[in-house]
């Protein structure tokens, strides 16, 4: 884990200088001794010959102590807000006199001298580091950056505001805007891309010219450069699904690279790295994983040229310098693991070192900062070397570390590096936390600069050597230019039916099957108006697909659509169409208002209430009219287009729900609502959905096993002009009498209703389940519809059917009455509660955990928490017992927890000593201490009746995340644990850089192993070393924002996929944490809703538990065909046994292989409700004839 090559740590002085010199002297001394055998010299001359080197090397040495200025000097210190962003220079980077620091919401120029030339806020957090550039070529440059709302803001000189753009988008991290010219146009455009997929291009004044979706979720950095020799530069930039793309300078597709890896937080950089060599996009893949590395692609048409191995992800980590000055270019790289790597042209590697710290993400500034003519690397790291405090490191040529730095408590930003007061030496700019400072440093050296900053200027074109191109002539590379050529290619058929503002879906077929890694780009041109371009995949073998067109502009569009493949650099296909759509308000108003009209007439014959169908379409006139009268010159696109998708929605919706009751009325319907099952209630609940006939006379059937909760779902829909309140009860509100006694039964089914929350991704999902309140009712808004959840409770249900009516009743006058028969068949297999661990982060400590709380956790299936805190154990100054220990509050905790469960503490009871008795740590003192206090545990647990393997130590959270630094820590805490006592079990939760090398000394020390399950699902050897030598093997991951996880094809398939790996248990963080009743700008991760400490679940906590139950089923299964092979019925085993291979194999295969923590945000992922009831049933079938 060092660095490789030469190492001269012998020679230990400060500056390295003298080093550098007596090694000089000792290759001169063997040099000469190499040419004294290869010469056949006189004694004399040989003598000679020696002492003149011998001198020359006495010379070096003075030289390199006359060089040596000492350490390193603060020359000034300012203040800042918050955590800084990557300093940039300004004006440029060639010829700085200040820099520009984004902390917090301000931006800020510094002078040469710490001075603040201007400080402007900004009304919201800012999210990238500036760009600096001379946008308008008028001999000033301008400042640019983004703030986290999406929104794009240029500053002039004097840091007053020029100019804004909105993309109404949160930015997310990892974002560095890109000023470089694209465009005949004068002046500069801007690149910037943000976390909803679309990369934007906007002109020196704001405006937008194009912009390209090439895969949702996040865009990664940016890379601009002409590299095919045609002086119009090339775009390059990565997905986190796995694409690499390179963009003309107009936003359409030259080429895709693809793998199986995620680029969304990875900067790429553009080099030629050998004289006379191609030029090549170099990018790290910046997410865990076994592959981690620094990979090479030709940058003309994306061939793939050669990949490092690295220990964990980098980010924006990359730096290019010629180190050894012969004319080629080293490559150095970082990672999360705080290794500096340093790689030659051809990607073999030179050195790699390790520093502290929680992980290098931003490259280092290189230069000759002490000026002995020696390159440094400056590098900032996150967090702190838990050994020396360290956060900015400088390293040499050879990988030896110079010095470090104890400057904060971090330096998360990449250091910039110029004579930016211009006395001739050379500032490095170093950005630090813990407190927040910007920090300027010098060696007073006269050096070279080789990388400067971030990403190699101050425009952040990320451009090492390459030409930058942009010297346009008027049309050429522009995009009505290339649509001057273009020709239909082979046979593709365009259907769009009726063109409309927003989005269309048209169809799109051709004649030959789509190959592997096939793609559609369509993209859309409005003279004078922002171009736009996105990208679909299209599955191998496809004849034809939906494409997702946006018009948004009354005049004709040019939209052409061109199939790619990974085996040409030119279209397969392509296709040419020229389309005007309809105005904004367009929603076929006439199709509506008819169905609309027969609906009421039906209803009148029927002597029904219309008034609710009325009312929505004189609402829809009334909003058509409203989107009639906006004036589209003046009305900002974005709103004209939502504002047109939404009409088209409600209209839509309207004249569904007309077909509907027109067919409801014909049959002598009536009443203020209606209600239906809802098929599957885990998908998106979309309030205006309704079905074409609903049948609300069939038996509503829940299938379960014994001893599980079971969720069903029924929509009702008010049919009414007004709101309406429906009560829900099991009593006949017919009978008579005073007392409405509910069916015995009627306790065993709790009542919800689904509540729509805001998340961070979607504007509100029906999330929340709180229960009916006392008086049992809904709320129903006009003409809308509300989910009714109905959990059913089979703990000590007997199996066969069990048959309870449910009625509901409008508050109304005349009241309807409706009333669903719910039918509960309950199969006779118990599953068993103590099977499967699960962990949710949680404790049963009052007061955080409230009764309804503790209550909730026991009914979702979690079984294993942290302990309640620990009474101090007295003790002598020898470390043993010297009294008795107060177990008291301890033991009411301990009472609430069930005795199944697994529960985790961070270390032993802290010991009492006596006064100024305190061993040193690590003393045999110590020791004895620490022994007592892990055996009065022990033996306090087994009283309360929790043995050994009901509990562990947890003394580090996620010990490899950061590389090795904490795990040599934790291996001491371990060997004393189990010097203590052998029997006490040791929990690890891996996650980061894991390997199973890097296991293999733990394997007799941790005992309960609860990797990260996207490790398991990247590497193969570790799920088979977990399986091999874990006591207990469970997994576990941290997804966050939860309330836009998807409730079957996350919350559900956990378990299904822990069955897969082999695995006794899951887990996830969090079960509560923050409110997430509201929206954060930070991502949320509770699994549940808390209001005064009484809890609310979630659909997604509801999956989560069917989830526990599908995997008991599982296990009841598995042990079943154990018994049928014990007893010789084989051929029934092995049927099972194929029931149950093919039941994970389809549920959650495919994802185990395709999906995980950053491709969720790229791909649909959800699960088939109808397969997961399907196989349920034939589970309990296959159970039940092994049983027979």
């Amino acid at each position: 884990m060092g660095q490789t090559g030469p190492s001269y740590l012998w020679l230990d002085h400060p500056s390295n200088k003298f080093r550098d010199a007596v090694f000089c002297i000792y290759f001169l001394t063997q040099q000469g001794m190499s040419h004294r055998l290869e010469r056949n010299e006189t004694a004399q001359e040989q003598e000679m010959a020696m002492r003149k080197r011998i001198w020359t090397g006495l010379v070096v040495i003075a030289l390199a102590c006359a060089a040596y200025a000492g350490p390193e000097s603060t020359e000034w210190t300012v203040a800042l807000d918050g955590p800084a962003f990557s300093p940039s220079l300004y004006p440029n980077e060639t010829a700085p006199s200040g820099v520009i620091v984004v902390s917090g919401k301000t931006i800020q120029s510094l002078r040469g001298d710490g001075t603040v030339a201007w400080r402007t806020e900004m009304p919201a957090p800012t999210a990238t580091p500036a760009t600096v550039a001379d946008l308008d070529e008028d001999g000033s440059a301008e400042v640019i950056a983004a703030l986290a709302d999406g929104t794009v803001l240029c500053l002039d000189a004097s840091g007053a505001m020029r100019w804004t753009y909105a993309f109404d988008t949160p930015s997310g991290g990892f974002k560095v805007i890109v000023a470089t010219d694209l465009t005949p146009n004068r002046g500069l455009e801007l690149l910037a891309g943000f976390d909803d997929g679309w990369l934007n291009c906007l002109a020196a004044d704001g405006r937008l010219l194009w912009r390209f979706f090439g895969d949702r979720s996040r865009v990664g950095g940016i890379a601009v450069g002409c590299t095919d020799g045609d002086n119009v530069p090339e775009i390059f930039y990565g997905t986190d699904n796995g694409h690499v793309y390179c963009l003309d300078n107009f936003g359409h597709v030259q080429w895709r690279h693809t793998e199986h890896a995620p680029y969304g937080r990875s900067g790429p950089n553009l080099a030629i790295t050998q004289p006379g060599g191609l030029p090549a996009v170099f990018i790290t893949r910046s997410n865990v994983g076994i592959a981690t590395c620094l990979m090479a692609l030709d940058a003309p048409n994306g061939a793939f040229r050669w990949r490092t191995r690295d220990a964990m992800q980098g980010y924006f980590s990359n730096a290019f310098v010629d180190l050894d000055g012969d004319g080629s270019l080293e490559i150095l790289h970082a990672d999360k693991g705080n290794y500096l790597y340093c790689e030659n042209a051809d990607g073999s590697r030179r050195w790699q070192t390790e520093l502290g710290g929680h992980g290098i993400f931003w490259a280092p500034a290189v230069a000759d900062i002490d000026g002995d003519g020696l390159f440094e690397a400056v590098v900032g790291v996150r967090g702190t070397d838990p050994k020396t405090g360290a956060c900015v490191y400088v390293v040499g040529t050879d990988g030896h570390v110079k010095s470090s730095l104890k400057l904060g408590g971090g330096s998360n930003a990449a250091p910039a590096i110029g004579d930016i007061d211009g006395d001739g030496e050379l500032e490095a700019i170093v950005a630090v936390e813990n407190p927040y400072q910007v920090q300027a440093l010098t060696w007073h050296g006269k050096g070279r600069v080789a990388w400067p900053s971030l990403r190699g200027n101050s425009r952040m074109t990320a451009n090492v050597n390459v030409p930058q191109g942009g010297a346009l002539e008027p049309g050429v590379g522009s995009a009505p230019h290339a649509l001057l050529g273009l020709r239909p290619i082979g046979r593709m058929v365009i259907e769009t039916g009726d063109a409309v503002w927003g989005d269309n879906a048209w169809t799109i077929s051709w004649n030959e099957p789509a190959p592997e890694g096939a793609f559609l780009e369509t993209a859309v041109y409005y003279a004078g108006h922002a171009d736009e371009s996105r990208v679909m995949d299209i599955k191998p073998g496809a004849t034809q697909a939906v494409a997702h067109v946006r018009l948004y502009r009354p005049e004709p569009a040019q939209v052409v659509l061109h199939l790619h493949t990974t085996d040409s650099a030119e279209p397969a296909l392509s296709a040419l169409r020229e389309i005007t759509p309809n105005p904004p308000a367009f929603c076929r108003i006439e199709s509506v208002q008819q169905a609309c009209e027969q609906a009421i007439a039906a209803g009148a014959a029927a002597g029904a209430g219309t008034e609710g169908l009325e009312a929505g379409l004189a609402l829809l006139r009334a909003n058509m009219e409203a989107v009639q009268s906006l004036d589209i010159s003046r009305t900002a696109t974005a709103s004209l287009v939502q504002r047109a998708t939404a009409l088209r929605s409600k209209a839509g919706a309207l004249e569904s729900q007309a077909r509907m009751l027109e067919g409801f009325w014909r049959k002598s319907g009536s009443g203020a609502f209606v209600w239906w099952k809802d098929n599957n209630p885990w998908d998106t609940f979309d309030p205006d959905e309704t079905p074409t006939d609903p049948d609300m006379a069939a038996p509503v059937v829940i299938q379960a096993f014994q001893d599980e909760y079971e969720d069903i779902a029924i929509t009702l829909r008010n049919i009414t002009a007004n709101p309406l309140d429906v009560r829900c009860t099991f009593t006949d509100p017919a009978t008579k009498g005073m007392r409405h006694v509910e069916p015995e039964l009627s306790k065993k089914v709790t009542l919800r209703h689904a509540v729509p929350v805001a998340t961070a991704l979607q504007d509100r999902v029906f999330d929340a389940l709180p229960k009916l309140d006392s008086s049992r009712t809904i709320l129903l808004p006009p003409g809308g519809a509300r989910q009714l959840w109905i959990v059913v409770d089979t703990h000590g249900l007997d199996p066969g059917a069990h048959e309870l009516t449910l009625y509901l009743g409008s508050l109304d006058k005349p009241a309807t009455l409706r009333t669903v028969l719910l039918r509960i068949e309950v199969w006779p297999i118990r599953l068993p509660g103590d099977v499967f661990a699960k962990m949710n982060w949680c404790s049963f400590n009052e007061p955080e955990t409230s009764r309804d709380a503790a209550r909730d956790l026991i009914e979702h299936g979690v079984s294993a928490a942290y302990g309640p805190p620990l009474p101090a154990i007295p003790v002598d100054a020898e470390g043993r017992r010297a009294g008795d220990v107060d177990w008291t509050t301890f033991d009411r905790a301990m009472a609430r927890i069930p005795k199944y469960f697994t529960l985790f503490w961070g270390g032993p009871p802290a010991c009492k000593w006596p006064e100024g008795a305190t061993p040193k740590e690590g003393s045999d003192t110590h020791f004895n201490g620490f022994k007592t206090g892990v055996e009065e545990l022990a033996k306090h647990l087994e009283s309360l009746g929790f043995p050994y393997r009901q509990w562990a130590f947890y003394p580090i959270d996620e010990p490899w995340n950061t590389g090795f630094t904490l795990v040599p820590i934790l291996k001491r805490f371990c060997e004393m644990v189990k010097r203590a006592d052998p029997n006490v079990q040791m929990y690890a939760d891996p996650a980061g850089l894991v390997r199973v090398e890097y296991l293999e000394e733990f394997k007799d020390l941790v005992d309960i192993w609860q990797p990260e399950m996207n490790l398991l699902k990247r590497d193969p050897k570790l799920v088979e070393w977990f399986q091999k030598n874990a006591k207990r093997f469970w997994t576990y991951e941290a997804p966050g924002p939860a309330k836009d996880l998807p409730p079957l094809g996350h919350y559900r398939a956990f378990a299904w996929m822990a069955w897969k790996f082999g695995c006794e248990g899951v887990g996830y963080w969090v079960y509560r944490g923050e409110d997430n009743w509201w929206t954060f700008t930070n991502p949320d991760y509770s699994a549940v809703y808390e209001t005064n400490r009484q809890i609310t679940p979630s659909r997604r906590w509801e999956a989560d538990r069917d989830g526990v139950e599908d995997y008991r089923a599982l296990y009841v299964l598995r042990e079943a065909i154990a018994k049928a092979r014990a007893a010789g019925h084989n051929a029934k085993a092995q049927k099972a046994q194929a029931l149950m291979d093919e039941a994970v194999e389809q549920l959650v295969g495919w994802q185990m292989a395709n999906i995980d923590e950053i491709t969720r945000w790229t791909k649909d992922y959800s699960l088939d409700f109808d397969a997961i009831m399907d196989y349920r049933s034939r589970i309990a079938a296959a159970i039940m004839d092994l049983e027979k």
